[in-house]
């Protein structure tokens, strides 16, 4: 677990801006999972989710390993959010199938503890920030098993 004291008495001039990830495939495991909701505003109702945390381990055939340079793979926690609506909890459901958990008769909320140290292919994206102009952002564009 991150020291917060530790982090806040540092020199703030020895802080830098992580680098972004190449796009392409990796590989991970699922750490964990949790339940939430989206923020909402503009009007919208917040939406239920399930977030995983995925650490990644190894990257795929598709990534040039130079690309790699100053990048620890197991350093980033990454996540995925899964709407929990009735026309989006399939994803959750399929995604939870390409581990190879037996979903057969079974409510969802009794299969999210198996997806835990399942193996995964990550499929993630580079593109430029909406936010901060000239900048660039990683994100999970899919997961899946690694099955």
């Amino acid at each position: 677990m991150v020291d917060f004291n530790v982090l806040l008495a540092a020199p703030a001039d020895s802080f830098k801006e992580p680098p972004t990830w190449p796009a392409g495939t990796y590989f991970g495991k699922i750490s964990g999972f949790s339940t939430g909701q989206t923020k909402g505003g503009d009007g919208k109702e917040p939406t239920p989710t399930v977030s995983f945390s995925i650490v990644v381990t190894e990257a795929g055939p598709d990534i040039d390993q130079e690309d790699l340079s100053e990048i620890v793979l197991t350093n980033r926690k990454w996540t995925k959010d899964f709407y929990i609506t009735p026309d989006a909890t399939y994803r959750l459901v399929e995604f939870i199938k390409s581990l190879g958990v037996d979903t057969v008769g079974r409510a969802v909320k009794e299969l999210l503890p198996e997806t835990i140290s399942q193996e995964v292919m990550v499929t993630i994206t580079k593109s430029l920030s909406r936010r901060e102009a000239g900048k660039f952002v990683n994100y999970i564009d899919k997961l899946t098993g690694k099955n």
